[in-house]
């Protein structure tokens, strides 16, 4: 089976507020509204299981139910205290719900990222299950400092051509991506907040996705004006 998990347990520290930013609308619906339906429109994914955090989880299961009238594939879970932690929580109840298999895809996807298009979806599907491990990306399209962030000095400058900008989704077999989760330490844990990271610390291949610039994450107050642009137009 197919299925999207979406991390949906931050609480926004970085754009502030009193609401995560995930919870705040576009147009006359919230950002992980927007987000849900773009892979609710996918025929190939069975099931899409959201992650949140505790104290918000009331208020998921209220605004689901009044946008997503439908929402048989709709499962809300806790989520942990890092993306990691929500990733395992979400495959948790995914093989509680649907049994444990080692033919299940998991595309992990960031619920502030509501502009995610449908080819990007499909291809990630596509090559995810050939390959077993995805990662969407675009291809930097400005030049990369590597620094001393302490002495604010340039160390590197990197062939740009080698450099890509990550995206969601990321998508792994989701038994591999169990295994690989429930061996980290907890150093591991908070220094790989990147789930493809996971994977490439263990010398397990990536294939490369190409994203688009739609795809962007909502993490500034910026960002999410330019959202709401992109909504109005």
């Amino acid at each position: 089976m197919i299925f999207a998990g979406i991390v949906a347990g931050g609480v926004g520290k970085r754009f502030g507020g009193s609401i995560p930013k995930q919870f705040l609308n576009l147009g006359n619906r919230p950002i992980l509204v927007h987000t849900i339906e773009k892979f609710l429109i996918c025929k190939n994914i069975d099931a899409i299981c959201v992650g949140v955090c505790k104290d918000w989880l009331t208020y998921s299961e209220k605004i689901v139910s009044k946008f997503i009238p439908d929402r048989k594939k709709v499962i809300l879970c806790l989520g942990g205290k890092t993306r990691n932690d929500t990733i395992v929580k979400i495959v948790e109840s995914l093989e509680e719900k649907f049994g444990l298999s080692g033919e299940h895809l998991l595309l992990t996807h960031d619920a502030v990222r509501p502009f995610v298009s449908s080819r990007v979806i499909y291809e990630n599907i596509r090559v995810g299950k050939k390959f077993h491990a995805c990662g969407t990306a675009i291809c930097s399209k400005d030049t990369i400092f590597r620094a001393n962030v302490t002495k604010d000095e340039i160390l590197e400058i990197p062939r740009r051509k080698f450099m890509f900008l990550a995206q969601t989704p990321q998508t792994f077999n989701m038994n591999k991506l169990k295994g690989l989760l429930n061996s980290l330490t907890e150093d591991q844990k908070h220094n790989l907040t990147d789930t493809c990271g996971i994977f490439v610390t263990n010398n397990e291949k990536v294939k490369i996705v190409q994203g688009d610039l739609l795809n962007f994450k909502i993490t500034t107050k910026s960002d999410y004006l330019i959202a709401q642009s992109i909504i109005a137009s």
